[in-house]
C-alpha cells in the first residue's frame, strides 16, 4: 500500500540555520514511525546547519478528548518561544492535530506531512490539498478481484481471533498484512504481538512494508520505511533550500521474500517475471567457508607465481 508524502506550503524567509520540528502521531519505540525518523534523521545527518526537535503525540495509546485537550495546552507552553522553519507531521493523528491548531502553535511555518494513509477530503478541499484514503482502495481492489478470488476484509479484530481464524492449514489462502495495531475494543497491541501472529499462521502473510520482513511474513511488494523516511528528509531539505511546493507519492517499492517462509508454505518464485530480494537464504558450503575458500585460492596463487 502506498504512503503518500504530502506537504502544504507557507511563505517564509528562511534562515542560514534552520529549525525542524517534527511531530510524530505515536510514541517513540514505535517501530513503523521509528523507522521512519531515522530516515529522515539519516537525511540531516551531514547538514550540522539543521536543528531538530520531536514531540511525541502517544495517539495509539491515548485518544480520548481530553487528552488531546491537554497536548494542546502542553504543546501551547512548549511552543510560544519557539521557531521553526519547517513541522514535519509523521502520520495522520499529527497531521490532523497541525491543521487543526496551526494558529495556535505557529504563525507561517511550512509543514511536511509524512505517511497520510486515511485523509479528510473536506480537509483536502478546505486546505487546498489532495490525497489517498487507504479504505476506498481496500474495496477497489476487493471489487477489482472479487470475481476471481474469494477476498475477506478483517478489520480491527482482536489478536485472539485473528490467531483463530489463521490457525487452520489452506493451501488455497493468504493474508495480506496492511497496518494493525488496535482492536475494536481499543486494545493495542506491540509489535512483537503481531509478529508472533505473523510468525505462527497457518497460512502465508504478506506484508506491504518493510516492518514485519524477517519476522515471520513471507514477503511482498513492500516500501522500506527507512529508504521512505530518507526520501521524505530529503524533500524536507529542498523545501527549506528552495520553496518548493509539490504533492509526492512515494512508489519506490521493491519485491522481496523470505527464503524460509517460502520453503515452509511450498511457494516458488522461480518462475517470477520480476526482479525480487531473498532474504533467510539457506547457507551453501560455500557461503559458510568463504573466508577459507578465498585464503585457499589465494595461497594457490602465491605458489603458483613462485
Amino acid at each position: 500500500m502506498k504512503k503518500i508524502v504530502l506537504f502544504l506550503i507557507f511563505p517564509l524567509f528562511l534562515l542560514a540555520n534552520s529549525s525542524v520540528l517534527i511531530i510524530n502521531s505515536y510514541h517513540k519505540g514505535y517501530e513503523w514511525s521509528d523507522d521512519v525518523i531515522m530516515g529522515i534523521e539519516n537525511s540531516f545527518y551531514t547538514k550540522k546547519d539543521i536543528h531538530i526537535d520531536t514531540l511525541y503525540m502517544d495517539s495509539k495509546r491515548v485518544v480520548s478528548k481530553e487528552y488531546f485537550d491537554n497536548l494542546k495546552k502542553l504543546y501551547g507552553i512548549q511552543l510560544q518561544k519557539q521557531k521553526y522553519d519547517l513541522i514535519i507531521a509523521i502520520d495522520r493523528f499529527a497531521y490532523d492535530f497541525v491543521l487543526e491548531n496551526y494558529n495556535n502553535f505557529f504563525t507561517d511555518e511550512k509543514i511536511l506531512a509524512v505517511g497520510l494513509e486515511e485523509f479528510s477530503h473536506e480537509k483536502a478541499k478546505k486546505y487546498n490539498l489532495n490525497a489517498l484514503h487507504t479504505e476506498p482502495l481496500i474495496y477497489n481492489t476487493i471489487k477489482k478481484y472479487k470475481d476471481s478470488y474469494e477476498i475477506k476484509y478483517l478489520k480491527e479484530k482482536d489478536i485472539k481471533s485473528l490467531k483463530k481464524i489463521f490457525s487452520k492449514k489452506d493451501s488455497s489462502s493468504a493474508g495480506v498484512f496492511i497496518r494493525f495495531y488496535k482492536s475494536e475494543n481499543g486494545k493495542f497491541y506491540k509489535n512483537y504481538e503481531i509478529a508472533e501472529f505473523i510468525k505462527n499462521s497457518k497460512i502465508p502473510i504478506f506484508v506491504t512494508d518493510s516492518l514485519f520482513i524477517k519476522k515471520g511474513a513471507i514477503g511482498g511488494k513492500i516500501i522500506d520505511l527507512k529508504l521512505f523516511g530518507k526520501v521524505a528528509g530529503n524533500i524536507a531539505l529542498d523545501i527549506l533550500k528552495n520553496n518548493t511546493n509539490i504533492i509526492k507519492t512515494f512508489d519506490d517499492m521493491y519485491y522481496i521474500f523470505d527464503a524460509q517462509k517460502l520453503d515452509k508454505f511450498d511457494y516458488s518464485i522461480n518462475d517470477l517475471k520480476i526482479k525480487y530480494k531473498l532474504v533467510n537464504k539457506k547457507k551453501t558450503f560455500f557461503d559458510k567457508y568463504k573466508g577459507f575458500i578465498d585464503f585457499v585460492f589465494t595461497i594457490g596463487k602465491k605458489l603458483k607465481k613462485n
